[in-house]
């Protein structure tokens, strides 16, 4: 269908506001009266507080208050009940370097931070551990009374394994490793909070959903959630990594409700790198079994991820790896093991998705067995490319799905063909596929609604509880209404992500922002589409069924030619006492399952996406260092509502993920446990410098449940760049990449020992 608004490349909805520096982030808001918190971190990453003596930090003029936890009410934060762990201002024990032990509110930044060094806490440290496989020794110190182990296990088997093995002609078995990154936002990380004389708790922090910040700030402080309000504020990137709730406003909350004066908390980049979150590193070992055709037969799994000193998602984030994988490569086999383990780093959760790294260590071990077999790298992937209509080993159906020609059009556009094996020394091209869901299971948490309501001039108001952390939610919402209405885009104002003023919703995190919010939005546009038909039939003297709505006036598509403005039918509703109010809501159609008891069969999401990229290197045989030429991008978002946005996100998570395959990764000191790579001067990311050309692409399918057929279109292709860019550097130098990042110290010392493979090739 040719619509107005849905599918064109329109600027987005924030664009002038944060290119003239109008958008207010939680750092530029100031308040009347407003001081200055900051908070005192552990110098031990693994120590029992003893006691705090707080007095003379009290004692220093221009300092209000000083907390501890023991000014706190004893809640442990953890996004399942059975796994919460945080204490938000630690009590008796801190268990990572930087942890948080006490919180300072004062006149000024200088007051605040001379304040902290008044601080005196007796620590009594304790041994700890910095690798998961020190974690895990028998003997090891236990990080957390609720998992003596150090670990959370997951175990999920489809299928029959050792028969699937029993019926391969090839069998092979490979380990693959990833560091620890950062999300590295450009906002630092910060809150703004204001305990008012009514009781009511005002927020500005940069967030994934303002209803979880709520609900979490409300058990913590144990205020009703009518007491707090997450206003709505311009977010300089989270990338997952704003999803949790942070000591920032949980001790900003306190300082203001014990002073009834706002506070803002702000984050130094080297807090935002070490005492946020990271994304977990994980240690892979595949064992994959396929017939002489390449055809997958099954698949045994085992990884270990760190998850540093707390839970957070932690139980979603080794269950997500195995959901992703199974709808990439076909696998009627499957077994997969995982273990979440502590350690006395900073936690990690989410990153774009949740543990992504599987696809990598698919990618190349894929490639690795199309060699010994003498297959194409191109086509094993065909021959096992899960195919839309299918029913996954887990029960998951897949409804629209393009895996398949985005292999063909990546390759094409790349021109996979004429170069692949044929580049010469030091250049090579390689691809890689992945997957993405729209939205898993979060109970009512998982579902959206929205409302709109109009002005009597025509326009309309929207409100939806959705978030915008810089993907363009906020200008996609406005289209889906402003198409479903037949109004421009400039006739829609967007109140979205303010919890006291929309409604609920699951947020921008688990990829359901067009796909569950953006049907929200389309059904509340809908209900309001059909008040305004049914008035102006009335108006017009034909029957509703005779009438359309498009460019601002509703027409009759039937009979002789009538039509009346939308702003005349909205002033007769205002008359007739019937305002137009449009409500709608969604909720995702998944099975009750249960990652934290391993209830695991049945309908995991409510659409899957895929994507290919393919990378072409170029190698320096001298120094051995990396160089991405072009990387050709293809991805399956159902129908993009615009295009433009789609293309931005591919290459933003793109760019990110090139980041994490050549250049990024974190250390610690292993004998204070201090994160060493807390700052950009320390912690290497990409620059203009290091990207060569991007192309960008789409692939669209027509979901049947999404808003215009739309679904998840920014994160999906992500994690194949890591795959692609190993294997392309396999091409250029016969050096399998089994470890990232891909540094380019390791590369030399191979092609100076001149080792091209494990098989001797």
């Amino acid at each position: 269908m040719d619509y107005d608004i849905v599918g064109k490349r329109v600027p987005r909805t924030d664009s002038l506001d944060k290119a003239t520096g109008i958008a207010q982030y939680t750092g530029d808001i100031s308040l009347p009266g407003m001081l200055y918190g900051k908070i005192l971190r552990s110098p031990y990453a693994h120590a029992r507080i003893k006691s705090i003596d707080k007095s003379r930090a009290e004692r220093l003029p221009g300092v209000k208050a000083v907390i501890t936890g023991k000014d706190t009410a004893g809640y442990r934060f953890g996004v399942f009940r059975a796994t919460r762990d945080q204490y938000l201002l630690p009590i008796d024990k801190v268990n990572f370097f930087g942890e948080e032990v006490a919180a300072v509110a004062a006149v000024d930044l200088d007051t605040a931070e001379e304040a902290l060094s008044l601080i005196d806490v007796d620590y009594e440290p304790l041994p700890f551990v910095l690798t998961p496989e020190e974690a895990l020794r028998e003997g090891a110190p236990v990080i957390h009374d609720i998992f003596p182990g150090n670990a959370f296990r997951s175990l999920v088997e489809f299928g029959n394994v050792e028969e699937g093995f029993a019926q391969s002609d090839y069998i092979r078995e490979d380990t693959f490793s990833t560091p620890k990154v950062s999300h590295c936002q450009l906002e630092p990380y910060g809150a703004l909070v204001n305990y008012d004389s009514w009781g009511k708790l005002s927020i500005w922090v940069p967030n994934q959903s303002p209803f979880t910040k709520r609900r979490a700030l409300s058990n913590a402080l144990g205020i009703p959630l009518n007491s707090i309000r997450v206003h709505h504020v311009t977010i300089g990137g989270a990338f997952g990594g704003r999803s949790d709730t942070f000591p920032a406003e949980f001790c900003g909350a306190l300082l203001s409700m014990k002073l009834k004066k706002p506070v803002r908390i702000v984050y130094t980049r080297e807090e935002t790198m070490f005492a946020t979150r990271h994304k977990h590193s994980m240690s892979i070992w595949i064992k994959t079994g396929v017939k002489k055709d390449g055809t997958i037969m099954a698949r045994d799994i085992k990884a270990i991820l760190d998850g540093g000193a707390y839970m957070s998602s932690g139980v979603m984030a080794v269950n997500v790896p195995w959901q992703l994988e199974e709808v990439v490569y076909r696998s009627p086999n499957m077994r997969y093991e995982g273990y979440r383990v502590y350690t006395n780093k900073t936690p990690a959760s989410m990153m774009r998705t949740h543990p992504s790294q599987l696809h990598y260590s698919e990618d190349v071990q894929l490639d690795m067995i199309a060699k010994e077999l003498n297959l194409d790298a191109l086509e094993i992937r065909l021959k096992n490319a899960v195919q839309p209509g299918e029913k996954l080993p887990s029960g998951s159906k897949v409804s629209s799905y393009a895996l398949s020609e985005t292999m063909i059009k990546a390759t094409e556009m790349a021109g996979w063909k004429q170069k692949r094996g044929k580049m010469g020394k030091y250049r090579g091209i390689g691809m890689g596929c992945a997957a993405c869901m729209a939205g898993f299971n979060l109970g009512f948490r998982g579902g959206s609604s929205a409302i709109i309501k109009f002005n009597e001039d025509g326009s309309a108001t929207l409100f939806s509880g959705n978030v915008d952390n810089g993907q363009g939610n906020e200008s996609v919402l406005t289209q889906i209404a402003a198409e479903e209405l037949g109004l421009t885009m400039n006739d829609i104002n967007l109140i979205c992500a303010d919890s006291e003023y929309t409604t609920q919703d699951p947020g921008s995190y688990t990829m359901t922002a067009v796909f569950v919010s953006g049907n929200a939005v389309k059904r509340a546009a809908a209900d309001a589409r059909q008040q305004l038909i049914s008035i102006a039939a009335g108006m017009l003297q034909v029957e509703p069924g005779d009438l359309a709505i498009r460019q601002r006036q509703v027409y009759t598509v039937k009979g002789a030619q009538k039509r009346i403005p939308v702003e005349d039918v909205i002033r007769m509703s205002f008359l007739k006492g019937e305002p137009v109010i449009g409500r709608g809501a969604y909720i995702l159609k998944v099975d009750d399952t249960d990652m934290l008891s391993g209830r695991v069969h049945g309908q995991q999401t409510g659409a899957y996406t895929g994507g290919t990229v393919v990378a072409e290197v170029e190698v320096d045989g001298e120094t051995g260092s990396v160089k991405v030429v072009n990387l050709t991008i293809v991805s399956d978002c159902g129908v993009a509502i615009n295009p433009m946005a789609v293309e931005g996100q591919q290459e933003g998570v793109s760019v990110m993920a090139l980041g994490e395959t050549l250049c990024e990764y974190h250390t610690w000191n292993k004998d204070t446990g201090e994160l060493q790579t807390g700052s950009f001067r320390d912690y290497k990311i990409p620059g203009s410098l290091d990207l060569g050309s991007i192309k960008a692409a789409l692939v669209e399918t027509i979901d049947p449940e999404g808003p215009f057929g739309a679904k998840e279109g920014g994160v999906t292709c992500g994690p194949a760049v890591c795959g692609a860019i190993a294997n392309a550097i396999y091409d250029a130098t016969g050096i399998w990449v089994k470890e990232l990042p891909v540094m380019a110290e390791k590369i030399y010392v191979e092609l100076s020992s001149g080792i091209k493979d494990e098989t001797g090739n």
